[in-house]
């Protein structure tokens, strides 16, 4: 009786420090203050891939010296305290073909491409993001893309969900993303104050994303795009790719300023022969194409569509989109709203007070909707209060 009593208590006293004493995985970065969570402890929990996760005591910041490469599937959970900051030195992850990098509740910031594609992440493989923030990355090569993540040619894709991505810049194409491969889905995500530099590539389009004809099956749902810029074409989005769907997002204060021959698309630029697109149920206020430094031509203040198989545009806004050019010389001012060039299709939108400021000798047509060639057809619409300075306030071209 009494070796039963003993063993009992001896259980207990095991159940007891148990449930007060945690063991943590190798997994695990930091033993419980900030101070133990270091790069080294980051490098010995990603060792292997699996479920990384932190115990730093609260908020941490890991100041890392150089990139991580994940070689198997990796899932991290910052837990909604952690960052982990390239100090402008170090892209911060590479995903490798065939594996997964998962990443939740963490901050990513400063990260640096050095002289790649990238800022903070390289996918070559999937990347799935939920609540993550990127932010003041850069992609800083003349020809490097994709401010805060470029996914290559190869790649299976990448997915965002509840994220942010703010002030990261691209030399080429993608201030935030540049996809040039595999699928993306994004979805009540913010994309604010990314860019591409009139510093690099003579193509620095797409200020927040860049989809290139290699990549399809796009899509976002539940965004917002603010204060995007693009020094060459698309403000906030550039498509080339085949599929792209956009619904339920708002698109404000975005900005193209056409390094290269013109400038289009404050907000949307599509411009390869085989991109296709569908926006629905979303809303363009204040975007720009703004021409200040020197004579060229200036069109779609929120959307261009220079070449494509298909645009289409559904139950949308469009107010307060506006194209100008302010130097005195040759150059065109068209579409304050929407400039066409290739086959488009607009229903139940409806368009206020967009318009068009020519300074120059060129012409000015078309405040809110212009069309220079493809069929333009546009049903069941309201357009109003368009202004351009040089002439039809409202409409310009052939539209059906």
């Amino acid at each position: 009786m009494k070796k039963n009593i003993v063993f009992s208590f001896l259980m207990i006293a095991v159940l007891l420090f148990s449930q007060t004493t945690p063991v943590y995985a190798a997994g695990v970065v930091g033993t419980g203050t900030p101070a133990s969570c270091t790069e080294a402890a980051l490098d010995t929990a990603l060792a292997g891939g699996g479920a990384v996760a932190f115990n730093c005591g609260g908020a941490a910041t890991i100041v890392i010296t150089s990139v991580k490469t994940i070689n198997a599937d990796t899932q991290i959970d910052g837990g909604g305290v952690i960052t982990i900051d390239g100090n402008n030195a170090t892209r911060l992850f590479t995903v490798t073909a065939g594996d997964t990098l998962s990443l939740s509740n963490i901050t990513l910031r400063r990260g640096d491409g050095d002289g790649g594609s990238g800022g903070a992440i390289y996918n070559n493989g999937t990347l799935n993001l939920t609540n993550v923030t990127i932010e003041d990355s850069t992609a800083t090569g003349s020809t490097d893309r994709g401010g805060a993540i470029y996914s290559a040619t190869n790649s299976v894709g990448v997915t965002i969900a509840d994220s942010t991505f703010r002030r990261n810049t691209a030399f080429d194409r993608g201030g935030a993303i540049a996809m040039w491969g595999g699928s993306l889905t994004v979805s009540d995500s913010a994309f604010s104050q990314n860019t591409t530099s009139d510093s690099g590539s003579v193509d620095p389009d797409g200020g927040a994303i860049y989809f290139h004809p290699g990549s399809s099956n796009n899509s976002i749902s539940g965004s917002t795009f603010d204060r995007n810029i693009a020094a060459d074409d698309g403000g906030a989005i550039l498509n080339a790719s085949p599929s792209l769907t956009i619904t339920t997002s708002t698109f404000d204060r975005n900005e193209a300023h056409g390094k290269t021959s013109f400038g289009a698309g404050g907000a949307f630029q599509q411009h390869d022969p085989g991109a296709n697109a569908t926006i629905t149920l979303s809303t363009f206020s204040s975007n720009q194409v703004a021409m200040t430094t020197r004579n060229d031509h200036v069109y779609g203040g929120a959307i261009g569509h220079y070449s494509g198989v298909q645009l289409t545009i559904a139950n949308s806004t469009f107010t307060n989109n506006s194209v100008s050019k302010t130097l005195l010389g040759v150059g065109d001012a068209r579409g304050g709203a929407i400039w066409v060039r290739a086959n488009t299709t607009v229903y139940n939108s409806t368009f206020n007070g967009n318009s068009i400021l020519e300074n120059g000798t060129g012409t000015a047509y078309g405040g809110s909707i212009a069309r220079t060639n493809g069929t333009f057809t546009v049903a069941n619409t309201i357009i109003s209060s368009g202004s351009a300075n040089g002439g039809a306030n409202n409409c310009a071209g052939a539209i059906t």
